[in-house]
């Protein structure tokens, strides 16, 4: 153990005095230290206007005059998706994915206004973060500083008189193992000291022990991550022939791993089980709803047994006879139908969804650049799950507030009075009963708490687990490794 720490300690000198590889870290410093701020800058924007536009809607709800309850479900809510505190460091699908959701009766909305849809090529493309910088660039650092880790040594025939010493190869590909992993550590360390001072000044909305649990959890996985490929470095330098030999294999398995994989995989998936497009849902979502009936009909022969039912229960004949507004009662049950037929074919979706992930996931046990994005992605809570975990609970309250509405429409507004009747002006449009405005405030309110990180690990766990065996498994082959020495 002395023996691989001194040698881990005299390659990272070597590597400090290369002029370089200073010149890289400093280049990447001013990339992460840009890439954090103008992030980090564009996040903080977002979360202003997505409070100030919060408020808005909240206020011209409670502003509301009076009206009916079933006119109210159609005036409908809008709420705006918050994001991760850790979104600055990896944006993850953030871009590709809609900022606000308008909810309403009968219908079971998608997100809108995502900004890839709205914006240049480099934000379809993906923008440029502190997550790409460590994930992409500093690997390709550390995989041609590795290249003459080993390779170096049989070039300048040092390496046999090191071996002539009796050091044993375990330590000698141990030590320099060790030293590229110091190094990647060191070129990362500006990143985890910005992200530590900007999550520091997010607010205390966002100072979360959670997000620092993500924060501390982001950085050991980057440690692993670092250690793999400085492994599969010294890995392919001890088993080339030549310095040059290892540098062209070592970029080309950046090239294979880290750019190709990861832009065949989403083909891949979508090849085997393509999404269906926004229209194609929409358009079987509504089919589907159309089957089951009028709700807005209570004569609808698809809610005739419904209706004998409802008489049943009561011991009355007539609906005119009902304690309550047999008219709510049907709402109430159409909302019911039509959100388990959305939920239905919602669920069709989800497990396509799923089986792209998988696939993704599967990704990450050939390439340690796909298994390290994804579990990034996961620990910033910008992953698909995350965006999924507030579509669900958007929709959980949209119908506890639309059959509020219902419940108001079947207790407050009397049957003989919820017909549409000709008002006061002959050029007025008719109208329904209408009841008072200060129900608006009784209306449930939105409060999203997003998963724990414990939550989130746990859902995703495949790619830390290729990542822990993409490391074991190279430092193992490292660690058993009897090169030659010439």
């Amino acid at each position: 153990m002395v023996t691989t720490l001194r040698i881990a300690r005299a390659e990272f000198l070597q590597f400090r005095r290369s002029g370089v590889l200073v010149l890289v870290g400093l280049v990447l410093t001013a990339l992460i230290a840009t890439s954090a701020v103008v992030a980090w800058r564009a996040e903080r924007a977002y979360e202003a206007e997505r409070r100030r536009y919060a408020g808005d809607v909240a206020a011209h709800w409670a502003a509301q005059p009076d009206r009916h309850p079933h006119r109210v479900a159609h005036y409908g809510y809008l709420l705006f998706r918050p994001r991760s505190p850790l979104a600055f460091f990896d944006a993850g699908v953030t871009a590709q994915t809609g900022s606000a959701l308008f909810l309403e009766a009968h219908r079971q909305n998608s997100l809108n206004f995502a900004e890839a849809s709205q914006a240049d090529a480099p934000i379809r493309f993906g923008a440029l973060t502190m997550a790409l910088v460590l994930q992409l660039l500093v690997p390709l650092v550390l995989l041609l500083a590795a290249a003459g880790s080993v390779a170096r040594e049989r070039d300048e025939g040092t390496l046999a008189m090191i071996r002539a010493q009796g050091v044993s190869w375990p330590a000698i590909i141990g030590g320099k193992t060790l030293a590229l992993t110091a190094m990647a550590v060191a070129l990362a360390a500006p990143a985890a000291l910005v992200a530590g001072v900007l999550l520091g000044r997010a607010g205390t909305a966002q100072w979360t022990a959670d997000a620092w649990q993500r924060l501390a959890a982001l950085a050991g996985v980057h440690v692993l991550y670092f250690a793999a490929c400085a492994g599969a470095g010294v890995v392919i330098s001890a088993l080339s022939r030549t310095r040059r030999d290892a540098t062209l294999t070592l970029v080309g398995t950046w090239l294979v791993l880290w750019v190709v994989v990861p832009r065949v995989v989403p083909v891949a998936g979508d090849v085997a089980r393509p999404l269906p497009t926004r229209a194609q849902f929409e358009a079987e979502v509504e089919r589907r709803v159309r089957a089951l009936g009028d709700s807005h009909d209570p004569t609808d022969e698809n809610f005739a047994a419904f209706r004998a039912q409802t008489l049943a229960s009561h011991g009355v004949q007539r609906v005119e006879d009902l304690p309550v507004n047999y008219n709510g009662v049907v709402m109430i049950e159409g909302e019911r139908l039509s959100s388990e037929a959305y939920q239905d074919f919602r669920g069709v979706l989800d497990a396509i969804v799923a089986d792209h992930a998988r696939v993704a996931a599967a990704a990450g046990w050939v390439s340690p650049y796909v298994a390290m994005r994804l579990a990034s992605m996961t620990l910033a809570g910008a992953d698909p799950s995350a965006v999924l975990h507030f579509e669900r609970a958007a929709e959980d309250y949209r119908y506890r507030l639309v059959q509020h509405l219902n419940q108001l429409h079947t207790e407050v507004v009397r049957l003989e009075d919820d017909r549409y009747a000709a008002t006061v002006g002959a050029t007025e449009a008719p109208t329904r009963k209408r009841i008072a405005a200060t129900h608006w405030d009784e209306a449930p309110v939105f409060a999203y708490d997003p998963p724990a990180l414990s939550t989130s690990a746990a859902a995703g766990w495949t790619p830390f687990a290729a990542l822990t065996v993409w490391t074991g498994g190279l430092l193992l082959v490292a660690g058993r490794l009897r090169p030659r020495t010439f």
